[in-house]
């Protein structure tokens, strides 16, 4: 929530030393905020908004320029010495119903269900890779005892070998 107050009118306050700074200040952010506004509800013919120009625009900037939704209430006065004030507090707040603004929901994110998706979708993926491996063990397994059995009846053909080479030796 932002009250933007009005404009300061110098004349009128008889604002003097650091008040009359404060007044410039004021009229300049508002101004700017008006520039701004004018560009948006421009849609993009009058060029870029002034959003950094100011603390004030810059602070506004995601509330006009963004995605949210945006509520603006304007007050006037009925007195005929504030006509001025209202009447440009009436343009203002006219031009800010030109501003079309996208207000989006911001997504909320369900990380568990996240993490389980992708969980599921890696285990998809490496289905067939583990299925391979299986496979790949399985032949490999039966190649291992073929190799075991072989080593073995190379040992005994050794051992043979040696017992025929003592015989022959012997005689």
């Amino acid at each position: 929530l932002v009250d933007l107050a009005g404009s300061e009118r110098v004349k009128r306050s008889e604002a003097e030393g650091v008040a009359f700074e404060e007044a410039c200040a004021i009229n300049t952010s508002l101004t700017t905020l008006g520039r701004c506004i004018s560009a948006l509800a421009a849609q993009g013919k009058a060029g870029r908004p002034p959003f950094r120009e100011t603390k004030l625009t810059r602070l506004l900037s995601s509330s006009f320029g963004g995605r949210s939704a945006t509520v603006l209430v304007v007050c006037v006065a009925p007195s005929q010495l504030d006509s001025f004030e209202t009447v440009n507090s009436l343009q203002f707040g006219q031009q800010a119903m030109a501003v079309r603004v996208r207000a989006v929901a911001n997504a909320t994110v369900d990380y568990r269900a996240l993490c389980a998706e992708l969980l599921h979708q890696l285990d998809g993926a490496l289905a067939p890779a583990r299925k391979a491996e299986g496979r790949l063990c399985a032949d490999l397994g039966a190649q291992l005892d073929s190799v075991v059995h072989l080593s073995s009846e190379l040992a005994e053909l050794h051992l043979e070998c040696d017992a025929l080479r003592w015989a022959t030796e012997d005689a």
